[in-house]
């Protein structure tokens, strides 16, 4: 088959682009959160044709918050984007943003605080219909010792944005050592999580369990 090759590239960011997010939100038009300048979270839209070209649309005036450390962005449908991150005080938070057809962004207002306490490398995804299924590590104990444990809340996220007055269940996937996990649908009823289980000999042990949701 053909080989790889280079086509195109766009400084998206000239200051600062630390830990992006990328989505395709419908054909040609994408959206990528990260990390900013002062820490702050920024959102911009870019077009990407079928030869490669890449175009920066509209990015988010002010950003959706700041601090903001590793968010991750989904699709909610083809107007609305959502981003979970470790925000202000490091919590869990979730926002929505909405995108028309142009690329043109702005904040619905919607967001949740989904947990209150230190929320590290959360992953997304859209479970089925409304809910969202969110797995993250939240540090425990003296600090240095680097126990972490692993989480997984599901929210719901209406096709407008809207999220949920709270958080809809949780459950604790790990007690010890729960580190850069990533979440994957099944099926509408079942998730796996993949993570770093650091403290298991010899260590960094790459570990999955599923989950199953009623």
């Amino acid at each position: 088959g053909p080989a790889p090759h280079y086509i195109y590239s766009l400084e998206f960011d000239t200051t600062n682009g630390a830990e992006p997010s990328i989505v395709k939100v419908s054909d040609g038009l994408f959206a990528v959160a990260y990390r900013g300048s002062g820490n702050n979270g920024d959102l911009k839209s870019l077009s990407i044709d079928a030869s490669g070209v890449i175009t920066e649309l509209d990015s988010l005036t002010g950003g959706f918050d700041n601090p903001c450390n590793e968010p991750v962005l989904v699709t909610v449908d083809s107007t609305t984007l959502a981003v979970a991150y470790r925000g202000p005080d490091d919590d869990g938070w979730l926002k929505t943003i909405s995108i028309d057809a142009s690329g043109a962004l702005a904040l619905t207002g919607s967001a949740l605080e989904f947990n209150t306490d230190d929320t590290y490398e959360p992953d997304m995804i859209n479970l089925s219909g409304n809910i969202y299924a969110i797995a993250f590590g939240e540090p425990r104990g003296v600090r240095w010792m680097g126990l972490r444990r692993g989480w997984l809340d599901t929210i719901s996220i209406a096709s407008d944005g809207t999220i949920g007055s709270s958080v809809n269940d949780t459950i604790r996937l790990e007690n010890d050592s729960f580190y850069e996990p990533s979440i994957v649908q099944v099926d509408n009823d079942t998730a796996a999580v993949f993570y770093r289980d650091r403290d298991r000999y010899p260590g960094n042990q790459g570990t999955l369990v599923t989950v199953g949701f009623q």
